[in-house]
């Protein structure tokens, strides 16, 4: 009797050993996880998060480079309204929104159109896959000189087949005020459309061949499997492709530094290359701050748009 009470009474001691080691184990292992991740904690704190403070700490001050010592001098929103008020500022935020919008939806109806054609896995198509790396590989500066030199009237095939096609006018298509953003938006196209083609035939060739082949011996014709299988497959690819273009057209600058320098007029200045002509050229610190604060929150309404609708697609297709 005294042995089974002894064993009876140090039995859930024994018991409990092995949860507190494996307490003791999974307390070490978060302080290791968080040992490793603190170096990227601290480099993402020193920059990104030191130089958007500084930025809107700046934009509330009137602070330009050209007054010497001067100190800066606070004036709340002031750069703010100023920015909004101006012909200029409005301008510059239509011709942003036009720009990212109208390439991006180019670029992913034509690059959908190319993935879709490419998704068989032949020897030509793995050709072409390959080649379309060329634009990519281009940097935007480079691919905008090019471009430049297309669109001369005087040496450049695009140029002179406008030339021809308008009837023999020397003007070029970057300078005139209705066609400037366009040939902008060709330069973006031509460059960031094998991206995205790129990207969502990765997703087309993870697709197991059996979902297509069973759609298929239903009876589904193309346009129905586009629609209710491939496109709902691929909704996650092309959130990555849309979202990624879309942050990089709205700070779209080495093609509008290289072909129109903003203009004609304001035809083609964004918020990016005016923040850069404010901030660089005049030396307007604190008001070039603020228009790259507002530029942050375009971005981010437009970032939160695309996760509210993706999350809402593919609440939709798990629900059928």
């Amino acid at each position: 009797m005294t042995t089974t009470e002894v064993r009876g009474t140090h039995s859930p001691s024994v018991g409990m050993r092995p949860a507190r080691a494996r307490t003791r184990a999974r307390r070490q292992r978060s302080r290791f996880l968080l040992f490793m991740v603190a170096p990227a904690v601290v480099y993402a704190a020193l920059v990104c998060v030191y130089p958007l403070v500084s930025a809107v700490h700046l934009s509330f001050f009137d602070y330009n480079l050209t007054r010497g010592t001067r100190e800066p001098t606070f004036v709340g929103f002031d750069n703010y309204v100023t920015f909004i008020g101006s012909d200029q500022g409005r301008r510059a935020i239509v011709n942003t929104v036009v720009f990212a919008t109208v390439a991006v939806a180019v670029e992913l109806a034509l690059g959908l159109a190319l993935a879709l054609m490419l998704w068989r896995d032949t020897r030509f198509n793995k050709t072409v896959t390959a080649l379309l790396l060329v634009p990519v590989a281009f940097t935007p500066l480079v691919a905008a000189l090019v471009f430049k030199n297309l669109y001369s009237t005087s040496y450049g095939p695009l140029g002179t087949i406008i030339n021809t096609l308008t009837g023999g006018s020397t003007e070029s298509i970057v300078a005139s005020p209705a066609t400037a953003m366009s040939a902008l938006i060709l330069v973006d196209i031509w460059q960031w459309t094998p991206l995205i083609a790129l990207t969502l035939l990765a997703g087309l060739r993870s697709f197991p061949d059996e979902v297509t082949e069973a759609a298929s011996l239903d009876g589904a014709g193309y346009w129905r499997r586009l629609f209710s299988m491939v496109l709902p497959l691929l909704s996650s690819y092309i959130f990555i492709a849309v979202i990624i273009r879309t942050i990089d057209a709205f700070k779209v600058f080495d093609s509008i530094y290289a072909i129109t320098g903003g203009g004609p007029g304001d035809a083609t200045t964004t918020l990016n290359f005016l923040a850069f002509t404010e901030g660089l050229k005049f030396f307007n610190v604190g008001y070039a701050a603020a228009i790259s604060n507002i530029l942050l929150v375009i971005i981010s309404v437009f970032a939160v748009i695309y996760i509210a609708s993706l999350s809402r697609l593919n609440r939709k297709y798990e629900g059928q």
